[in-house]
């Protein structure tokens, strides 16, 4: 093999790895910049999701949606007994761990609380997501 052959192959080979370095890189920031669906929760609440599901008959909307708003306030309510029996739990293990903790250790355990809350989705950006896709067409809020 010549130089020049030589000096071709190491080119391509080092453009080719930066072109799959470049793809994975991009692929990284776009996963950090743009959070995966979460299908746990539907964006739009409970209720809206639900009758997307279901597609109800017109004869059916109303009763359908007496049932899916209460079902919607009693889910609610078991989310919010949930997050503050989490509060104690968390407030109660950081009183029980201050005696053992150095100041340092203590302040990252505070700054650990500071945390999102795991039961929130988290908040919107301005404008929607990238995708173009706003909230719900028909104009109602979240339940």
């Amino acid at each position: 093999m010549n130089t020049s052959a030589k000096s071709t192959s190491i080119l391509l080979a080092t453009l080719a790895i930066g072109v799959v370095l470049g793809m994975v890189g991009q692929g990284l920031l776009l996963r950090a910049r743009r959070p995966p669906p979460d299908d746990r929760r539907p964006p739009r609440g409970f209720a809206a999701h639900m009758e997307e599901v279901i597609q109800p008959r017109p004869d059916q909307e109303r009763a359908l949606r007496v049932i899916l708003d209460s079902t919607a306030q009693s889910n609610q309510r078991v989310i919010d007994s949930a997050r503050g029996r989490l509060y104690v739990a968390l407030d109660s293990l950081r009183l029980r761990l201050a005696p053992m903790l150095d100041e340092a250790q203590r302040d990252r355990l505070a700054q650990m609380s500071r945390l999102p809350d795991p039961f929130r989705p988290p908040p919107r950006r301005r404008g929607g997501p990238p995708d173009g896709r706003g909230g719900p067409p028909d104009g109602r809020g979240r339940n």
